[in-house]
């Protein structure tokens, strides 16, 4: 037994001890160390008591910079020693550092590390505990290692120089010799999930080898040892992919910019392209990743299309970067902007996108930046970024994006502003034709004046289409039963405000319910299939939902019964195919592989609520719409605007999707510019107003 000392302690008898056990072995290591620092260290508390001074930079064309140099060592006693260095000194003398890219975590979870500055000095400096993790795994046993750390090399207590240096983040990622990508310690199953990745870069390897197109589960999941696509392995894989690394807005150009980037997942190392490569093939050739994690997968892909294009040198555009990265996560709602700086030319449009400024009204920068958005465009594409209830800043013009409310609704826009879609894959949008528009502000620069036309209200809107996209757990059938009704519920009541069931009855446009039913749930866009096709797609999948709807009126569509349902026509399946074959009414339990093109299609109605104006237009508007709400017209504008009163001047709810309205036909015929004629013509005449709208 161990006795206890003086102190209270218990001192342990070393002849007692199992020695054949690893973990009594490693002990004895982590005492020796600790007794090794304590001798080189021999008054802690002096340490703990002298938070580290920052030296200041020196300001200039050299600009200067801190480096961490990591001193080996296999203990919790981390510890450092800071350097300046020069990033803008001749090639030969560049320094050679690899610059970190990690998330920094709970601010109240934190851990000393110690800086050895020679000469004596000693000191403390507190890091976030996902920092410590990721100075303990890169630390070296036998010599140090060099890093750029941001919270440590920048002395986040000065402004100014925090200014300073965020504007040369891009430089410092740039001409590091490589970046360090930090995803957090390893979880219970993330070691195994990540093995897959070389398994699929291999099999991917033999694929083009052999040059086939491979289908991992028609080859029964055998390529290059995969494990079958129901494996829960597949969502492990998945789950490393939603770590917040991916979501953070730094990272964007951290990663774009990079000359070579290599991920660290707890012990396990890989290089950035094999991730892509690899979870591109596992899409492409097993069809996984649209159930897996739709959201993770479209972050990677996000973020490796920014990368490819910053490499090849492609000029960047900012109102396309910035939409893109709407979901990027931020502790300061100034880094939505300022996050992104690195991506345009210095100057191109003053401090508000090119200089940080730490102590400006995050309000004043969001202002300033769509002043510079609307004069730069000349058009009204900047409203195309949806507005939602939950924003962070109080007091924000409603006509001003809020870049920080993050936000999974797909932009109208994001298809005509995209310079990779062709023509054919995008949808029409000029409802106020090809007129363009000066930007006319008040003194203070918070009001908006558009010019337009009233030419509609909102009469009655359907629920928001607000269900998660994300993959529902393998074998949680309760919880994709709540969220298959839920959905239904909702297309129930679309089906309702559109009308599309009504015998006999005809659109203002002259088209049938059905046809502007199915055009307006695309957004107008037919992603490069033909009328036919797409409407071929469009009866499959309304089709699917049929029975649903025999469950809704017999009030059947509950949870336990198609539980019920799935366990029975388990057991008895000969049975129940015999008795219903005759009837559909859970088909959507079997739905077929072609069922699904439409609503994979129908990207445009996440988040957003079906509408119907008083003259009889159909429309897909933002879900903070509601009936009384105007339908405008204005210069500059691709697509409609809803409009809210609010006293004499006007609040801006977002712009809409109206079938009818996209062609520009009723603007031009308004403003004189066509033969003012056809069904809509009369449906419209001498309903319209023109009008100012100030925007507040």
């Amino acid at each position: 037994m161990a006795e206890p000392d003086g102190r209270g302690n218990r001192a342990v008898d070393l002849t007692k001890v199992d020695w054949s056990r690893p973990q009594a072995r490693e002990a004895l290591r982590a005492a020796s160390k600790f007794l090794e620092w304590q001798q080189e260290y021999p008054s802690m508390s002096a340490i703990t008591l002298k938070p580290f001074q920052y030296k200041e930079l020196r300001a200039g064309s050299e600009r200067e910079i801190r480096l961490l140099k990591l001193l080996p060592g296999e203990t919790d006693f981390i510890r450092v020693r800071i350097v300046h260095a020069c990033l803008g000194g001749a090639p030969d003398t560049a320094p050679d550092y690899e610059a970190l890219s990690y998330c920094w975590g709970n601010p109240t979870d934190e851990r000393p590390i110690f800086l050895d500055q020679g000469l004596g000095q000693r000191w403390k400096l507190m890091v976030r505990e996902n920092l410590f993790s990721a100075l303990k795994r890169l630390r070296l046993r036998s010599k140090e290692r060099t890093l750029w750390v941001d919270a440590v090399c920048i002395n986040q207590a000065d402004t100014p120089e925090r200014n300073a240096q965020v504007a040369m983040m891009r430089d410092i990622y740039q001409k590091s010799r490589r970046v360090v990508i930090w995803l957090g310690e390893a979880s219970e199953t993330s070691d195994e999930a990540l093995a897959l990745i070389p398994k699929l870069n291999h099999a991917k390897e033999l694929d083009s080898r052999e040059n086939i197109e491979a289908n991992l589960w028609a080859m029964e999941g055998d390529r290059g040892g995969l494990p079958d696509a129901h494996k829960k392995l597949w969502y492990d894989l998945f789950d490393v992919l939603k770590r917040d690394w991916f979501y953070r807005a730094w990272i964007v150009q951290e990663l774009a910019v990079s000359p070579r980037a290599t991920v660290l997942c707890g012990d396990v190392e890989f290089e950035w392209n094999s991730l892509v490569n690899a979870i591109t093939y596992l899409v492409e050739a097993g069809g996984l990743g649209l159930t897996l994690g739709l959201n993770a997968l479209q972050q990677l892909q996000i973020l490796d299309y920014r990368r490819q294009r910053y490499q090849e040198g492609q000029s960047i555009d900012i109102l396309p970067v910035l939409l893109q990265n709407r979901k990027a996560l931020a502790s300061n709602p100034r880094d939505h902007i300022f996050a992104f700086n690195g991506f345009f030319e210095t100057g191109s449009f003053g401090h508000a996108l090119t200089m940080a400024t730490y102590e400006v009204d995050c309000n004043r920068i969001y202002i300033e930046v769509a002043q510079k958005l609307l004069r730069r465009y000349k058009n009204l594409d900047i409203f195309t970024i949806p507005r939602t209830g939950h924003s962070r800043l109080h007091g924000l013009p409603t006509w001003v994006p809020d870049w920080s409310a993050g936000d999974l609704t797909e932009a109208f826009l994001w298809r005509y502003i995209h310079p990779d879609f062709t023509p054919e894959q995008r949808a029409v949008y000029r409802a106020s034709a090809d007129s363009d528009y000066i930007p006319v502000f008040n003194e203070a620069g918070s009001k908006l004046k558009l010019y337009g036309w009233k030419v509609d209200e909102v009469n009655t809107t359907g629920p928001t289409y607000d269900c998660p996209s994300d993959h529902v757990i393998l074998g949680d059938y309760k919880k994709m039963f709540r969220q298959v009704i839920r959905e239904q519920k909702i297309f129930s009541s679309w089906d309702y405000v559109s009308g599309v069931f009504k015998m006999g009855s005809t659109c203002p446009t002259g088209e049938a319910p059905q046809d502007v039913y199915w055009q307006t749930l695309l957004g107008g866009c037919l992603y490069g299939f033909d009328m036919e096709t797409m409407r071929y797609n469009y009866s499959l999948w309304h089709s699917s939902m049929l029975g649903f709807r025999v469950l809704q009126l017999l009030r059947l569509d509950r949870v336990w019964l198609l539980y019920t349902w799935m366990v029975l026509k388990g057991l008895f399946f000969w049975l129940f195919v015999g008795i219903f074959q005759f009837i559909s009414l859970l088909r959507f339990l079997e739905v077929q592989p072609g069922d699904n093109t439409f609503a994979r299609l129908a990207t445009h109605w996440a988040y957003r609520r079906l509408m119907r104006t008083d003259e009889g237009l159909i429309g897909l508007a933002p879900s903070l719409t509601q009936p009384g709400d105007v339908v405008a017209l204005c210069q500059g504008g691709k697509l409609p605007l809803i409009l809210r009163r609010k006293g004499k001047d006007w609040e801006l709810i977002g712009d809409c999707y109206v079938h009818g309205l996209m062609d520009g036909k009723l603007w031009e015929m308004l403003e004189g510019h066509i033969k003012a004629e056809g069904k809509l013509w009369k449906t419209y005449q001498g309903k319209c107003q023109r009008r100012e709208f100030w925007l507040v």
